[in-house]
């Protein structure tokens, strides 16, 4: 019995060990699948792939005189700005200005642009038209710009990129895109007339004006009458127009101090500098693609910079040539002064009841509180002028 349970235990343990020895290793781990190289790199960050093939020029006009960069610099902004952008784009994204043909005057422009006559150029704001546009005229109201050019142009952007105003552009089949560098304008006073010693002694003065602007004009005693800026030199000379606005850039391009000897050193508003394309055509822009837009919007601060640093010398250069070309920088009393200011809240005044009559209009006080809170930030000074 014992040597049978002796088998019977043997026979299990070479079985066992059989079976062990039957039992396959474990396959070996694989091998990791080295990493596959991408078949496509974007050339320009953001690009899809299909887009490396597009390229797209666009034709931008101005039916206005191209201002003149000061010595050493050898670009307008414009110029500088589609430069940086189609280095951005890697030449993808192209600008040819096309202003050696009679494009159209300035008040035609937004016809020009929506039609697609032009895919880019610049359009006044609702001053010039107030039933196209009324809520964007909020730019060039009295008061509204300050001094510091750079944040001209800031404060001119974010107005322009409201969703309101936007709607406004949209409905002409435009979309604006970037700021025009602001200037202060200031009533300069033509040759011959008695010295401005007071706010009276404008009274009667005929004043080239447009716009809202010729409310504020009025209410200083002033004839306002609408020109274009090209006309004034000729109706000052004249004597057609005692007095018209001027930024110091305008001294050496437009020769003012020929026929005017006289500047009232209070800015009253903030006008645009000629050359500044703003504005798109608005199936033009939604055919590009997004790292273009992209990339448009990452140029423009730089060449804000750039169109600061030209302003600054266009207005050194003008207050010099102006000084010496015998112009008197007229500094009004301090009462005076706050006359010749406080005047301009007529012409909010105006602007808010003709806008709230327009389409979109019922949201303008509900707009100009909003664009307070912008100002504010951007210019680090309270907005006291009016409000709704």
């Amino acid at each position: 019995m014992k040597k049978l349970l002796l088998i019977v235990v043997t026979i299990l343990i070479l079985g066992s060990i059989v079976m062990a020895g039957c039992t396959p290793a474990p396959a070996p781990a694989p091998e990791p699948t080295p990493p596959t190289e991408p078949d496509w790199t974007p050339p320009i960050p953001g690009m899809l792939k299909g887009e490396e093939d597009i390229k797209i020029e666009v034709e931008w006009g101005i039916p206005m005189p191209r201002e003149n960069p000061p010595e050493g610099f050898d670009l307008t902004y414009s110029e500088y700005l589609y430069e940086l952008m189609t280095e951005k784009t890697g030449g993808r994204l192209t600008f040819t200005n096309v202003s050696k043909t009679t494009m159209g005057k300035i008040k035609e422009m937004a016809d020009l642009i929506g039609s697609g006559m032009i895919d880019m150029g610049f359009t006044p704001t609702g001053d010039y038209y107030p039933d196209l546009f009324p809520l964007s005229a909020i730019i060039l109201m009295p008061g509204w710009g300050v001094e510091d050019g750079v944040k001209n142009t800031a404060l001119w952007t974010a107005n322009c990129q409201h969703p309101l105003v936007e709607t406004e552009f949209a409905r002409k089949n435009f979309r604006y895109l970037h700021g025009a560098p602001g200037t202060p304008m200031y009533m300069t006073i033509r040759k011959g007339k008695d010295p401005i010693t007071s706010v009276a002694d404008l009274e009667g003065l005929q004043v080239r004006g447009f716009g809202y602007v010729s409310i504020w004009a009025e209410q200083l005693g002033m004839i306002p009458s609408f020109m274009p800026a090209s006309e004034a030199y000729e109706a000052l000379q004249k004597g057609i127009l005692n007095a018209s606005s001027y930024s110091f850039p305008d001294i050496e391009s437009r020769r003012p101090y020929e026929v005017c000897d006289q500047m009232i050193n209070v800015s009253h508003r903030v006008g645009g500098g000629g050359g500044n394309m703003g504005d798109f055509n608005l199936d033009v822009w939604n055919k590009l693609p997004q790292y273009a837009k992209d990339a448009l919007f990452r140029v423009v601060p730089k060449a804000w910079e750039y169109a600061a640093e030209t302003n600054k010398k266009c207005i050194d250069s003008g207050r010099e040539i102006a000084i010496a070309k015998g112009v008197k920088f007229v500094k009004l009393p301090p009462a005076d002064e706050a006359v010749y200011l406080n005047a301009r809240k007529a012409a909010w005044e105006a602007w808010v009841a003709d806008v709230e009559q327009r389409k979109g209009g019922e949201k303008v006080k509900e707009f100009i509180a909003e664009c307070i809170v912008i100002r504010d930030n951007i210019t680090g000074v309270p907005w006291t002028l009016y409000k709704p």
